[in-house]
């Protein structure tokens, strides 16, 4: 924070990625406000469903998503954002209607203390500069 930089590697790279642009969002004194995910439940697609459910006493939007894949089947991933932190507490992968794979929030913390080591920069990962606007740009898009 002190440096206005969000840095991005991932452990044992030697490279990794200094932003600039989203530093912003982090200042003391600004929030981030989480989203209505709610609303997903009605922009329901071909390809996407959404609906509120319940999880372990924690009210989450449930997103679903199925596809066929050649040579692999049906894929369908299924997601359970939490409406009061905006960030998935549950996933699932399922190919061919089998479970393949799982993760789950087994504890969240909001209040807790971490080490303020974590948000420096390492010794020996060389960082590039990373511009996130660029990730949007369509050449021949309108700005």
């Amino acid at each position: 924070n002190d440096e206005s930089v969000t840095y991005q590697y991932t452990e044992g790279d030697v490279t990794g990625l200094k932003m600039t642009e989203i530093s912003d969002m982090y200042e003391e004194g600004n929030s981030i406000e989480v989203p209505d995910l709610t609303e997903l439940v009605e922009a329901e697609t071909d390809i996407m469903s959404a609906k509120v459910e319940m999880l372990d006493g924690e009210e989450t939007v449930l997103i679903e998503t199925a596809s066929n894949e050649d040579g692999v089947g049906e894929i369908s991933i299924k997601m359970w954002y939490s409406v009061n932190y905006g960030i998935p507490l549950k996933y699932e992968m399922l190919v061919n209607g089998q479970v393949t794979m799982t993760s789950k929030v087994t504890e969240l913390d909001a209040k807790s203390k971490l080490d303020s080591k974590l948000f420096e920069a390492p010794d020996g990962v060389e960082f590039v500069d990373f511009n996130m606007d660029s990730m949007f740009d369509v050449p021949g898009g309108d700005d």
